[in-house]
């Protein structure tokens, strides 16, 4: 049973690892070099956990019990290696290590849950979209 729950985890790491491309195709358009390294860094484990899990693991239905099981572990999974570009980038500015790591885990979760809840002081430091290409 566990095998075919980790082979589906690691189909969504594949499609969270190749969604991830988009985002970092437009910080490269932006010129945004330090955010670019951190989303492909999130990039490549989504794709590497992913790939490792899909390669160990048989891919199988689902009965009830394994598909929540599943949706239990992906929204434990996905923000963890989603936290990855907070913590390369550290906008909190938090010297303790515990602080920054929980910190980044809520937002990599409200980023993947959609609530919209944040905790980063300083909105106008973070890398803006909307800055034009010169």
């Amino acid at each position: 049973m566990r095998s075919r729950i980790f082979a589906n985890l690691g189909f969504l790491l594949q499609i969270a690892g190749v969604l991830t491309v988009f985002p970092i195709v437009i910080g490269l358009y932006f010129d945004e070099t330090q955010h670019v390294i951190s989303l492909f860094l999130a990039c490549v484990g989504f794709l590497a956990c992913g790939f490792l899990m899909n390669a160990l693991c048989e891919r199988k239905d689902l009965d009830f019990k394994s598909a929540s099981a599943l949706i239990v572990l992906s929204f434990v999974a996905l923000p963890l290696i989603g936290a990855i570009p907070y913590f390369y980038n550290d906008p909190f500015n938090s010297p303790n290590p515990a602080d920054r790591f929980t910190n980044d885990y809520f937002e990599s979760i409200s980023g993947f849950t959609t609530t919209g809840f944040s905790f980063i002081q300083n909105a106008d430091a973070l890398p803006s979209p909307h800055k034009a290409k010169e």
